[in-house]
């Protein structure tokens, strides 16, 4: 079976960027794609908006609790992100708190440049240089305390 005829339940891709660097997770040894590096991120459970899934997830797969969300677009097409089982929304977070990469897995900064020489697919490399090279530069949230 294709990726693209995969069904699913919707999921959010997180972006975490401090203005030069993206957070990436690297995913275990299991599902569709191991060992490659992704966003954090999740299903979206019933009832959920992205954004509240954002939220939720941002502690879960990030280690972070955040204060503000902007959903950047939704892919149409399952995307590489999420094993491709449905649509994909990604949702930057533009302020946090904690530790960026506490989560259950491990989690690294990248500049936008160092993505070619990691294991992810080409075409979510592609997609997070563009999304990130469009966001405004925003300061670097603090990594303890509340948040603004």
């Amino acid at each position: 079976m294709s990726l693209r005829a995969r069904k699913g339940p919707p999921s959010v891709s997180l972006i975490l960027w401090d203005g030069e660097r993206v957070l990436l997770v690297k995913r275990g040894g299991g599902g569709l794609f191991p060992h490659t590096w992704t966003l954090p991120g999740g299903e979206i459970a019933a009832g959920e908006t992205p954004e509240v899934a954002a939220m939720r997830l941002a502690s879960a797969e990030a280690g972070v609790e955040t204060g503000h969300v902007r959903r950047l677009r939704t892919l149409p097409q399952p995307s590489h992100f999420r094993d491709a089982r449905g649509p994909d929304t990604l949702v930057q977070l533009v302020t946090w708190a904690g530790d960026p990469g506490a989560g259950p897995g491990p989690a690294e900064w990248f500049g936008l440049e160092a993505l070619n020489d990691l294991r992810i697919f080409r075409e979510a490399r592609d997609l997070v240089r563009e999304v990130c090279a469009g966001l405004p530069p925003e300061p670097a949230p603090a990594v303890a305390g509340a948040l603004p």
